[in-house]
């Protein structure tokens, strides 16, 4: 079964984030993303893996700033 390849707007939607942002991400290499041609896309997988790790650097950053504020 081929793997789910997203385009930058879809990507795009998936975060919430306007598709010119997604370029962005994808040309410095914070999105992992590969060229088709002229165009980018996103494994979905890549995407999903990329939205956790976001997700659980920013419950290590509340933490540790929780952690801070008792001290």
């Amino acid at each position: 079964m081929a793997e789910k390849l997203l385009t930058q707007a879809e990507a795009a939607e998936v975060l919430g984030l306007p598709a010119v942002s997604v370029g962005h991400m994808l040309r410095a290499g914070t999105l992992p993303g590969m060229k088709v041609g002229r165009l980018w896309r996103i494994r979905e997988a890549d995407l999903d893996r990329y939205i956790v790790e976001k997700s659980e650097a920013a419950a290590a950053e509340r933490a540790a700033q929780a952690k801070g504020e008792k001290s």
